[in-house]
């Protein structure tokens, strides 16, 4: 497994034209996008990587709502080790935080709706002034019954968090250190920004590398293998990175565990302001990138540019 990740000897080796990363860069430049980062990763090998300065490969970066596909490989592999069910209702978890009237949809939600965004909510439930997040997911009146529809909610992330926290007695980033990011590698100070009630904030508070992003997509990519090492569960890898709910409303390809999907069978990590790592398993193919472009003009070109 020490194999992985290493960088090949050029673009070409990996069967990516040298000419092909050069117009992209050119194409990156002329839309004046704000890059901070790029990697390219074939056959488990780097094909190109870049930054922008004062941005570095060993520079950690805020990975926004990339943040949320980590946790939800968090809560595969507490399912793998028999402390979770996807059917396991939320409320049961916090005892602590329910109104004496609970609604039955809001009782009704499992694992599974949150980690999929079909909670019964078709809005955030906190917002920053909010002292205890968590408490807010379970008091808001719901506008649907769980499982039904595709709604983004930042609030769904946080509980997931919170669950995955309490019955691991710790940070979730500590809890996936032994058996999945140090045997990647991860940056071993890799950390979270907090919630105001003092857990992680994994739908958005992630701050890491480029390279420790792109990591923990390559696994997911090889099927939860790292070279010939097992980190993550094969059967959730490829549930959570399936479609498992439409979104194409949207304009979008279908969504799975915190995660994506994309076309030509792909998935894919993504946080605001151009935070990406997509995957083309048939390609055996990954593009990461770290960038600000919030308040750029509309849209989110660069898997536009990564695409042509």
């Amino acid at each position: 497994s020490e194999n992985v990740f290493t960088p090949a000897p050029s673009p070409e080796s990996l069967g990516i034209p040298s000419q092909a990363i050069l117009n992209f860069l050119q194409r990156i430049d002329a839309e004046r996008i704000n890059m901070h980062g790029f990697l390219l990763v074939r056959r488990n090998h780097i094909a190109a990587e870049g930054y922008w300065a004062p941005w570095s490969a060993d520079r950690k970066h805020r990975m926004y709502s990339v943040s949320k596909s980590f946790v939800a490989l968090a809560v595969g592999m507490m399912i793998d080790e028999g402390k979770l069910t996807l059917d396991t209702r939320v409320v049961d978890h916090f005892p602590d935080k329910l109104p004496a009237k609970l609604h039955r949809w809001v009782a009704d939600a499992t694992v599974r709706d949150l980690l999929m965004m079909a909670t019964p909510h078709s809005s955030n439930s906190y917002t920053r002034d909010d002292p205890d997040w968590v408490w807010t997911f379970f008091n808001k009146h719901p506008s649907h019954p769980p499982g039904t529809i595709f709604a983004y909610d930042t609030a769904a992330t946080v509980v997931l968090t919170a669950t995955v926290e309490r019955l691991a007695g710790m940070p979730f980033l500590d809890y996936m250190r032994p058996r999945f990011l140090d045997r990647i590698g991860f940056s071993p100070d890799a950390w979270c920004v907090r919630t105001p009630e003092g857990g992680s904030w994994g739908g958005s508070g992630v701050i890491c590398t480029l390279r420790d992003m792109a990591k923990v997509a390559l696994a997911c990519l090889n099927s939860g293998l790292w070279g010939a090492e097992r980190v993550l569960p094969e059967a959730y890898v490829h549930a959570a990175t399936a479609k498992q709910i439409d979104n194409a409303i949207l304009g979008n390809y279908g969504y799975g565990y915190q995660i994506w999907r994309e076309k030509e069978n792909g998935f894919s990590f993504r946080g605001m302001g151009s935070q990406y790592a997509i995957c083309f398993p048939g390609k055996e193919f990954l593009f990461a990138c770290i960038a600000d472009t919030q308040g750029a003009p509309a849209g989110n070109p660069i898997p536009d540019v990564m695409w042509e």
